[in-house]
């Protein structure tokens, strides 16, 4: 394949580039808000704990072991802890900003070669235009299927979260029951009058 420059390739790829930067600037923007408010929302827990215990104390009662837990865990684990309670939304926005770095260092070459009187094919160009937006429109589609299995495998992972706490007499009376529900449910095999 031979690569070259035209003004209608660039005109195609000044508006692929436009619309992904869109949307990657919104992206990485609400990614880095979601970063930051994880970390809010941790400091607030511990601060909220640490209150707790203040409080506690000075009222003469027993602090709560989950606010004890809270703050042991806390100080053990340092800031580092509360920082990657948010670590896939930092990870992601890092990943969206480079991309529009990229992105607009394309835009800015394409519109330089649009302005330049009788330009040359400038096969390198063309050449990393074409791959800085097909990438670019890859990781946007994949992102999207990443974040939404992501999201159901920890939805999931939550939800069954009660049933490892199951004893094995508990699975046995579930079993029983479920047995005796599908007998109950099975028309009988007696004769009818």
């Amino acid at each position: 394949m031979k690569w070259a420059m035209s003004d209608d390739y660039a005109a195609l790829v000044t508006t692929v580039i436009l619309a992904v930067l869109l949307i990657g600037s919104v992206q990485a923007y609400t990614l880095f808000r979601t970063w930051g408010d994880g970390i809010v929302e941790a400091f607030e827990d511990l601060t909220t704990s640490i209150d707790n215990v203040v409080q506690a104390g000075r009222s003469g009662q027993e602090p709560s072991i989950e606010d004890l837990a809270k703050i042991d865990k806390a100080r053990v684990s340092g800031p580092n802890h509360m920082m990657r309670r948010k670590v896939a939304a930092l990870l992601a926005f890092t990943v969206w900003v480079a991309i529009c770095v990229v992105l607009v260092v394309v835009e800015i070459e394409v519109l330089k070669w649009s302005a330049t009187h009788s330009p040359e094919d400038h096969p390198g160009l063309a050449k990393f235009a074409f791959y800085a937006c097909a990438a670019s429109v890859v990781i946007l589609v994949a992102e999207g299927a990443v974040r939404v299995m992501a999201r159901t495998a920890i939805s999931l992972k939550k939800e069954m979260e009660p049933m490892r706490a199951y004893t094995a007499e508990d699975r046995r009376r579930y079993d029983e029951a479920l047995h005796a529900f599908r007998q109950a449910q099975e028309p009988s095999s007696g004769p009818t009058t």
